[in-house]
């Protein structure tokens, strides 16, 4: 199925309007070739494309329907928690953070969305503010710090895994770690031209800046944080967290 990546690729660059026709001419085509796989790449386009505008709490109740439609179940109900958590209901995420991040690993499906869902659960455990998930996620992620976090096939890209390792560390107490690996995040997306991924990599490199306050920071924090808003404007992209929960 040629139109999920280019749906993808268009997506990754914040080309909204050619993505979502390509991720619908695919359904339109791939449902009578593919089934409930056409209709899994389609939701994946969506929900990325929610996620970036601030609409994703929309999709929960059609996400959780659709948990057990697919094989790879654990990402999705990964998925479903972090609906409901942009819809304003953190118990789900918070109960799905304390049952799968483990001390002992990550008890997510090691399948073709493995890195999505490991992504997402850093993006709760950062809305959450979750420190311990944040050092358990941290140890997950980053082997996997110089790949891209791609769904299936091509499906859908949630951009480089080396910034959730970043915000991951971040959480952890980790500050050098964390504007190190987001600053590797940072240059993939300029590379491949991923403007929405930058945008957000840019803020979350601010708040580490921030944090860890040494000399220059102050003021590298501040262009981050300046391009970081311009991207995001020019694009619609928004860059706050789903919901802020306890203290940092």
């Amino acid at each position: 199925m040629i139109g999920p990546m280019e749906a993808t690729a268009h997506l990754m660059r914040g080309d909204y309007a050619a993505s979502t026709r390509l991720a619908d001419e695919a359904l339109e085509i791939g449902r009578s070739t593919h089934g409930s796989n056409a209709l899994e790449a389609w939701l994946g386009n969506r929900l990325v494309c929610a996620w970036d505008h601030g609409h994703l709490g929309d999709f929960a109740e059609i996400v959780s329907s659709a948990v057990g439609d697919y094989a790879s179940r654990s990402t999705w109900d990964v998925f479903a928690a972090f609906c409901h958590l942009a819809a304003g209901r953190a118990e789900p995420a918070r109960s799905l953070l304390d049952a799968i991040v483990r001390d002992d690993g990550v008890a997510v499906d090691d399948d073709s969305l493995w890195a999505a869902g490991v992504a997402i659960l850093v993006e709760m455990a950062k809305a959450l503010r979750d420190r311990r998930a944040g050092a358990r996620l941290a140890s997950a992620t980053r082997p996997y710090a110089d790949r891209m976090v791609v769904c299936g096939l091509a499906r859908a890209t949630l951009g480089p895994m080396a910034r959730y390792a970043g915000i991951a560390a971040h959480l952890a107490g980790d500050q050098d770690g964390a504007d190190d690996l987001l600053a590797r995040a940072e240059r993939r997306c300029r590379d491949l031209r991923a403007r929405p991924h930058l945008a957000r990599t840019l803020h979350d490199r601010a708040l580490v800046l921030e944090a860890r306050g040494h000399g220059g920071d102050a003021a590298h924090a501040c262009t981050a944080r300046a391009e970081a808003r311009e991207t995001a404007a020019d694009l619609g992209v928004r860059l706050e967290d789903l919901v802020t929960v306890g203290s940092p």
